[in-house]
């Protein structure tokens, strides 16, 4: 029996020198590192609610604080 699948985007960061964003799911204390824009997270369980919170690195190693959920 398969998962469904979420397609997760967000905007650039405009103005700054993003080297990542770091992305939780389901309160995963590790996070998916992506160099992009957005991903798409697979094999969730069907009828259920999921959450995703963002962070940015900065090419300098700055962080950002995590989104709210």
């Amino acid at each position: 029996m398969g998962g469904g699948a979420l397609s997760v985007n967000w905007p650039e960061l405009a103005g700054f020198n993003v080297a990542a964003y770091e992305v939780r799911v389901n309160g995963n204390p590790t996070p998916v590192v992506v160099p992009g824009s957005g991903l798409v997270l697979s094999n969730l369980p069907p009828a259920t609610t999921n959450t995703v919170e963002l962070a940015y690195v900065l090419t300098d190693g700055r962080r950002s604080a995590w989104s709210a959920a």
